[in-house]
C-alpha cells in the first residue's frame, strides 16, 4: 500500500522524486500536510541536534529529534511518545514536496514547503 500511495503521488506531480543526497534538498524548515491541518517544522537546536514538532490543529502530537542513517531515511527519536522507529523519505524534483512513511505504517505524508 505504501509503494501505491508514492507511486500516485510522484504520477500526480508529474516527475519523479530524487533521494536528498543526490539534489541537496533539505528537510528543514515548516511543512504544511496535503490534506490535514497538519504541520512539521524541522530545524537544528541544542547540541547541534536536528529537531522536529509536528502540530496538528493547534496541538503538538510529535517531537523530538532525527539522525539520516541513509539515503533517504530518518532514524527518529520521538520524545513526545518514546518511540524509536525509521521512516523514509523522498523529494519532488522542486524539493518544495516531500513524501515521508508514517511510523510503523503502510500509509505515507504528503508535506509542502510553507516556510524556512
Amino acid at each position: 500500500m505504501k509503494n501505491v500511495i508514492l507511486a500516485i503521488t510522484m504520477l500526480f506531480f508529474g516527475g519523479s522524486f530524487t533521494d536528498a543526497e543526490e539534489s541537496n534538498h533539505t528537510l528543514y524548515g515548516v511543512w504544511q500536510e496535503a490534506t490535514e491541518p497538519t504541520f512539521v517544522k524541522i530545524g537544528t537546536g541544542g547540541d547541534f541536534e536536528t529537531i522536529f514538532q509536528r502540530v496538528e490543529g493547534r496541538k503538538v502530537v510529535s517531537y523530538g529529534t532525527l539522525d539520516s542513517i541513509g539515503e533517504s531515511i530518518l532514524n527518529v527519536n520521538n520524545l513526545y511518545s518514546n518511540e524509536k522507529y525509521n521512516l523514509t523519505y523522498k523529494f519532488s524534483p522542486s524539493g518544495n514536496t516531500v513524501v515521508i512513511t508514517k511510523p510503523n505504517s503502510d500509509k505515507a505524508w504528503v508535506f509542502f514547503r510553507v516556510g524556512q
